[in-house]
This record gives C-alpha cells, sequence and structure tokens, in this order.
C-alpha cells in the first residue's frame, strides 16, 4: 500500500524501469523465458499503477477510505482515512500532540505497539468509527489465532520472531502482526485467521525447474518458508543496482576466490557475478534455494551449522545449479540438503558437487580423494583419520577437504555426509557476513516502509537482541 508521496515516487519509478525493461526486452515468440520475464514484468506494473490509482483516488476524494469488516483492516484504514483527509503525518502528528517519526514509526509498522487508548485518538483525529457501533475494536482471542496459525502450517514462534508478537492483552498489537504476515506472504488476512493451509503462490511456481521437499518435514512448514524466502528474494531483487545475472563461469569464480578460499571470498564473487545472496536463520525447512526471476538471481542459503565451510560448499553448490540451468529456463529450486538431496536427479547433483569441487580445489578434487583413499588403505573406519593426515600435508582445508571426500563416495553410493559434519572445523560468522553484505548493497531508497520493517526482522539473529 502507498502511504506517503515517497511510497509514490518509487512506485512510479519502478513503473518506468520496469516499462522500460520490456521495451528494451527482444522479442522471439519462441522464447518462452522472455514470454515468463515479460508477463511477470506486466503483471507488476499493472499492481503498482492500480496502487498509485488508489492513492491519488484518496487524496482527491474519489475513493472510499472503506468500512471496517474486521480488526485487520484498523491499520489500513486509519492510514486511508489519514490520506483522504489530506493530511501529512507531520500534520497528525500535530493534530495528536505527537513527534512526526512516532507517527511514521506507527504507519511503517502497521500500528504494531500502539495502545487500546492511542488507537481511539488517531481514529478521533480522522474521524474514523472503528466498528458499525461503539468505538473500540471487536475482542478475540488471540489463542484460538495462534491455533489457526498452526493451523495454516505457520509455527508461530516463526511468525512472532519475524513478523511481531501475538499477545493476549493486546490486540491491536496481533492485528498488526497478521498484517505484516498476510504482506509478506501473498495471503488475506482471512486464510490466517481461518487457518486455511498456505498455497506456494503460482507466481513463483511458473519459475520452477524443480520443487524438492525433504521426507523428514512437513509439507505446509517447507511451503510456508518457500513462500517466505520468494518475498525476500523479490524485495532483495528489486532494490540492487544493476543488472540480472549472465551465466555463471567457473573460470570467472576461479579469479575471484583464488584457492583454498574463505567465505567471504566466495561471498563476494557470487555478488560480482550478478547472484544476491541471502542469509536465514530458521529452523526446519529448507537449507539452500536459487531463484532465477526478471528482476536478476538469488541464492537463499539456510544451513543447520553457523559454520564457514559448510557455507562455502553450499554457496558453490548452489551457485554450480544456477550455472547449468540459466542458459535453459527460468529457475525455482529448493534444496534440504545441497550435495546430497536424494529426491533430486542425482546426475544434477552430482554436477554442482563437481562446480564447487573445481573451485574449492582449483580442479585436484578427485587428486586430493584419491591421497585420502591411498592413506586410509580401503578401510572405511580411517578415512577420517585420512582426511586430517592428507589435509595437513597438503596445506588445505580439513572441513573442505572432508565435504570432498563425502560428495565422491556419495558417487560411489557410500553415505559418510555424518562423519564429514563431524569434522567440520568452527570457524566465523559466515551468517552475519552474508547479512551484512545485503545490507551494505541494497539501495533503501528503493525498499517500501513496511518492506524495510520485514527485512529488518528478517535479517536479525534468532539467538541475539540486535538491531538491523
Amino acid at each position: 500500500m502507498i502511504k506517503n508521496e515517497r511510497s509514490a515516487s518509487i512506485a512510479q519509478k519502478r513503473v518506468e524501469r520496469l516499462r522500460n525493461f520490456l521495451s528494451n526486452q527482444p522479442t522471439f515468440d519462441d522464447d518462452a523465458r522472455a514470454k515468463l520475464e515479460a508477463r511477470a514484468a506486466r503483471v507488476e506494473i499493472s499492481r503498482m499503477l492500480e496502487e498509485l490509482e488508489d492513492y491519488k483516488g484518496l487524496k482527491e476524494g474519489t475513493v472510499p477510505v472503506g468500512t471496517l469488516q474486521s480488526l485487520d483492516d484498523i491499520p489500513k484504514l486509519l492510514i486511508r482515512a489519514r490520506i483522504q483527509s489530506g493530511m501529512t503525518q507531520a500534520q497528525l502528528a500535530e493534530r495528536l500532540g505527537l513527534k512526526e517519526q512516532q507517527v511514521q514509526r506507527y504507519e511503517v509498522t502497521d500500528f504494531e505497539s500502539i495502545s487500546l487508548a492511542r488507537l481511539r485518538e488517531f481514529a478521533s483525529a480522522l474521524e474514523l468509527p472503528l466498528s458499525a457501533s461503539e468505538e473500540s475494536p471487536p475482542s478475540f482471542k488471540v489463542s484460538d489465532l495462534k491455533k489457526r496459525i498452526r493451523g495454516a502450517g505457520l509455527d508461530t514462534s516463526f511468525v512472532e520472531r519475524r513478523f511481531g508478537q501475538l499477545v493476549a492483552s493486546e490486540p491491536t498489537m496481533s492485528l498488526s502482526t497478521v498484517a505484516r504476515l498476510s504482506h509478506a506472504m501473498g495471503l488475506t488476512p482471512e486464510t490466517i485467521i481461518e487457518g486455511l493451509p498456505v498455497p506456494v503462490q503460482a507466481e513463483a511456481l511458473a519459475h520452477a525447474v524443480s520443487y524438492k521437499k525433504p521426507t523428514n518435514a512437513k509439507k505446509a512448514s517447507v511451503d510456508s518458508l518457500t513462500q517466505y524466502a520468494d518475498y525476500l528474494v523479490r524485495v532483495v531483487l528489486s532494490a540492487i543496482p544493476g543488472t540480472p545475472a549472465s551465466k555463471v563461469s567457473i573460470d570467472a569464480f576461479r579469479n575471484d576466490v583464488g584457492s583454498n578460499p574463505s567465505f567471504t571470498e566466495v561471498l563476494h564473487a557470487a555478488w560480482s557475478q550478478g547472484i544476491a545472496v541471502i542469509p536465514l536463520d530458521e529452523p526446519g525447512g529448507f537449507h539452500a534455494a536459487i531463484w532465477r526471476l526478471p528482476q536478476g538471481t538469488a541464492i537463499v542459503l539456510n544451513p543447520r551449522q553457523n559454520i564457514d565451510s559448510v557455507w562455502v560448499f553450499d554457496l558453490l553448490h548452489e551457485a554450480g545449479h544456477v550455472s547449468e540451468s540459466l542458459d535453459e529456463r527460468d529457475v525455482y529450486v529448493v534444496e534440504m540438503s545441497p550435495g546430497r538431496d536424494k529426491s533430486f536427479d542425482p546426475t544434477i547433483e552430482s554436477a554442482a558437487n563437481d562446480f564447487a569441487s573445481d573451485i574449492l580445489f582449483q580442479g585436484r578434487g578427485e587428486d586430493y580423494f584419491g591421497m585420502v583413499m591411498k592413506a586410509a588403505r580401503g578401510d572405511v573406519k580411517s578415512y577420517k583419520r585420512a582426511v586430517k593426515l592428507v589435509a595437513r600435508r597438503e596445506g588445505i582445508s580439513r572441513s573442505t577437504l572432508a565435504m570432498n571426500v563425502a560428495f565422491r563416495l556419495a558417487k560411489k553410493g557410500v553415505d559418510w555426509w555424518g562423519a564429514a559434519n563431524n569434522l567440520q572445523e568452527k570457524s566465523g560468522d559466515p551468517w552475519r557476513e552474508a547479512r551484512d553484505e545485503i545490507v551494505s548493497r541494497l539501495d533503501w531508497g528503493q525498499v517500501s516502509p513496511i518492506d524495510q520493517d520485514l527485512m529488518r526482522r528478517a535479517l536479525a539473529p534468532r539467538s541475539i537482541e540486535e538491531k538491523v
């Protein structure tokens, strides 16, 4: 929703950029990807033009504010009433005896922290009835709302961590949480309140090459986390200066990272190739995913372990998938365990592993694997000792060598991933590095206030209270 002149200006510029994209896009009747890109751009243009027209109509008094049907409508109606009244946020703040920044904060967060008394003051100043017959919003049980959220396949701890609290004594706060959740997940408030299953949006699946779900996770949970990641990807790609990624090159990665690269070097190489890297910190769901959209390419990382070597391997593995698929069609791939997802085509997984190994070991991955096998003398119980010995002798990372051995054994039908994980050495803080990188690269002026708030929540660690 467009809430002020600045948001309207951003939306108008976005429309102009998309129109330029369409006008400069070559027209090939048999190019499926070009057709999908054009269709997605037209859908986005149509949506933004509708919002701009609605905003203009509110200002001119030709569009109604709307009526209160449920608690979910309150934040939107308060903002729409202010726009239609002709008051700026500063003017409303002056009428209420508040600072302009406080009104801005209320609107950005959809009135999450507002008290019931303050809510009445806003409604009174804007001459907005909170219901057909009373001044206060109708009551509801937050416990029932939590049950319905769980019924929709959403974990309530995830919802409260990323969208806001669900507190029985603060119904307007719970209302704002539902409003933010609806915005990010592409749902109607009714879907959440009534506890309906959360669908993965058709627009995202239009770009699907494959959609992989882990056997040990609930489908609804995977779907909801995927939908959330899809929202974050689209916000990020809309706010990154530059052009969509071209063909990912192993040689380019080699030139950027050198031998035995750190996560920092691989991260910078991915960004330099035009790939946005988005870190998550959510248990369950999936470990990694790639998106190829008209706006660009993104890799979402969500490993269980915050260990440098794990993030290096997963990022390079997903870059390998991008390398294999960019020239074919639009891509949307979700993996539970990069490099060892048994639900995915083993030849494609093997190719992505080869891509990662080729960069990590400068084309010597097979040589190092042979050294480990020779040192172990064919005894699987000696693999760990052999990995440590070869890594020390060759001056390479024990952690990445263990991953290399595991995926090459997987080719032979041997599952050694558990042992490889036990050999990982804790180093660095790759999640924070990836978070800091994306914060520094985004053009935040292109991000709407509500999306800024949700991005701040998404980029906050689960275990540490920290503002981004």
